[in-house]
């Protein structure tokens, strides 16, 4: 098989490893917001204002932990695609030429990967990953306690809220979260290919 060959094989591959990554972010995304959902539906069927403190507290809380541990599933999975891309393109490099090269480090590829800035640029700068799954976090939470605290000053009941918890997390979110993800894998691609 030619080098050029197995290189096309090798993009087709890290599509579909970045939809898979997509597709477990997504699903851990609508676990996310039923938790919130499930958080609201505990309360009696009117909030009032002086509950809305104490709900708003909880959430950010679950939000908080949840888009951690969501960040860390998608790092821990980026990093042992970038070892294993680094890996593969020294593999590919090797086989078309005699030059030896050595096997770049995890940490290497780490500050390699997380330290610049994706290839979008958004305004004047770039953004890292980190920051983009910051700000991600960030928005949509935003966006959950906006939904909650509407739904509370127009007198909603907690299943109308909760209800409207669940329309918003099917809208734009899901989405979201999967082009991140697909452009994150794209990024460590290119990333591990440069720090061969």
């Amino acid at each position: 098989m030619s080098a050029e060959d197995t290189l096309t094989r090798r993009q087709l591959f890290i599509q579909r490893f970045a939809e898979g990554q997509a597709n477990a972010a997504e699903k851990t995304l609508v676990r996310i917001y039923a938790k919130a959902q499930a958080r609201i539906l505990r309360d009696p069927d009117a909030i009032t204002a002086s509950r809305l403190s104490s709900l708003t507290d909880d959430i950010t809380k679950l939000l908080g932990a949840e888009f951690i541990d969501l960040k860390a599933d998608v790092r821990q999975g980026v990093l042992d695609f970038a070892e294993d891309q680094a890996e593969f393109t020294t593999k590919a490099l090797q086989a078309e030429s005699t030059v030896i090269l050595n096997t770049v480090s995890l940490e290497v590829l780490e500050q390699t990967v997380f330290s610049r800035g994706l290839d979008t640029p958004l305004g004047p700068n770039t953004i890292t990953l980190d920051e983009a799954f910051d700000t991600f976090a960030i928005n949509k939470r935003r966006d959950l306690l906006t939904t909650i605290n509407d739904g509370i000053l127009l007198g909603q009941s907690t299943s109308d809220i909760a209800k409207q918890v669940s329309e918003v997390a099917e809208l734009r979110p899901r989405s979201q979260v999967k082009t991140l993800v697909r452009t994150t894998i794209n990024h460590t691609a290119a990333m591990a290919e440069k720090a061969v």
